[in-house]
């Protein structure tokens, strides 16, 4: 033992710096944690890489922050970025009233990402929290919020270095409010967007779609996409956005509940269907909660994606009643582009009691398809995006348990 530390002791500060920087790019973060315990040199060359990246899921951690960061200011320049999450359960709701939010925003000088989640009902912002937020917007690569009333419009017009956006259930100030708002002749291009619950009557996404307004973001140059169709039945709004994006958009997903909340199967009215034929750089397509009534909607709207490569379906659980072995089989046929397949389906209905189900998909995909090409079925846990197609050019159809859904970005 006494050798082990001797040889630990004689590493060249260098190399351990090299180790602790090879750990972070892993995200191993509870090994820099042990290594800045070792010693004091440990503990300077770890504290960058710890306090980089911040998670505050109550308020207790939120106070514990914002006594270090005043005590000892200069960790506050490490802080890249910072995701604060209000739960349900929370005694009191703290994250759009309380000042040490804001508080911890005024003094980290190097943000990059931010998050303000919030599981309860949507919360007024208050004046200190919009001040803080507005010195730190600048420079912001990735900006989220949910569950937010009434936020100024006049934030969009500090968003110049935003990469990524995702509003959730946030509405923004009356109307009258957009017309401060400062016009741009460079917006920023967004690369990620998510919107839902926001997206039917928001004044900011009408402008953000229409290129004369000079907007001070733009989605011309937008990659991968979470949208939310609207519960009132309207496409239009969805349909519109994709017209936009249909060059450059490389993953999108879609929640396709709500679109069909509206219709059932006595309606003589025909749900809205949505082509994505346009869509030329789409690689990846995530449809989610598909009902039962959007019947085979769903294949449709993959196949007409002419270079898609990866489709990952997701069905509520009244679509179990559906064919669904025969509707994924459709979308095997000689013309289709498609490498892997990705079926989200309970544990209930497909790891439990539903034996039918997972028989028929096994015996429909251990078989060849039309062209030739092997189609596998597997049980997996892992990143959407590492989901690497075959080498042998075969197709994969994976399966996700309850609660290892992939997420598109």
């Amino acid at each position: 033992m006494t050798d082990d530390i001797e040889a630990e002791e004689r590493l060249p500060l260098e190399l351990k710096a090299l180790i602790v920087a090879e750990l972070a790019s892993q995200g191993d973060r509870a090994s820099i944690g042990a290594f800045s315990l070792t010693q004091r040199a440990m503990m300077n060359l770890c504290q960058e890489h710890i306090f980089q990246d911040i998670r505050l899921t109550s308020f207790a951690l939120v106070c514990r922050l914002r006594l270090l960061l005043y005590e000892s200011a200069h960790l506050a320049q490490h802080v890249r970025a910072l995701h604060f999450r209000e739960h349900m359960y929370d005694d009191d709701f703290w994250l759009y009233t309380d000042s040490n939010v804001s508080d911890i925003l005024a003094v980290v000088p190097n943000l990059l990402h931010l998050t303000l989640y919030s599981a309860g009902s949507p919360h007024n912002f208050s004046p200190a929290l919009c001040e803080a937020l507005c010195e730190v917007l600048p420079s912001l690569h990735t900006l989220g919020m949910a569950s937010v009333h009434g936020a100024p419009a006049t934030l969009f017009s500090s968003m110049k270095s935003l990469r990524g956006l995702h509003m959730s259930y946030t509405t923004f100030a009356p109307y009258e409010g957009w017309a401060r708002i400062r016009t741009s002749t460079m917006p920023a291009s967004l690369i990620h967007l998510h919107i839902e619950g926001t997206l039917p009557s928001a004044p900011w996404f009408d402008r953000l779609l229409d290129r004369e307004s000079r907007f001070p973001l733009s989605v011309r140059a937008l990659r991968t996409l979470h949208v939310e169709c609207p519960s009132d039945g309207r496409s239009d709004h969805v349909e519109s956005l994709l017209s936009n994006v249909a060059d450059t958009l490389h993953a999108l997903e879609m929640n396709m509940e709500q679109l069909y909340e509206w219709s059932d199967d006595e309606s003589d009215d025909e749900p809205p269907f949505i082509t994505l034929e346009r869509m030329h750089a789409l690689k990846v397509l995530i449809l989610r909660d598909i009902p039962y009534n959007a019947h085979d909607d769903w294949a449709r709207m993959a196949i007409s994606v002419p270079s898609l490569e990866h489709l990952v379906v997701n069905f509520d659980e009244d679509s179990l009643r559906l064919d669904v072995p025969r509707m994924i089989f459709r979308l095997f046929g000689p013309d289709s582009p498609l490498k892997v397949v990705t079926v989200h389906l309970d544990h209930n209905s497909y790891l439990g009691d539903d034996l039918q189900l997972k028989d028929a998909l096994c015996k429909h995909y251990h078989s060849p398809t039309h062209d030739g090409r092997k189609v596998t079925v597997e049980e997996v846990s892992r990143p959407i995006m590492e989901a690497v197609p075959p080498a042998d050019g075969s197709c994969r159809i994976m399966l996700y348990e309850w609660g290892e859904w992939p997420q598109a970005a």
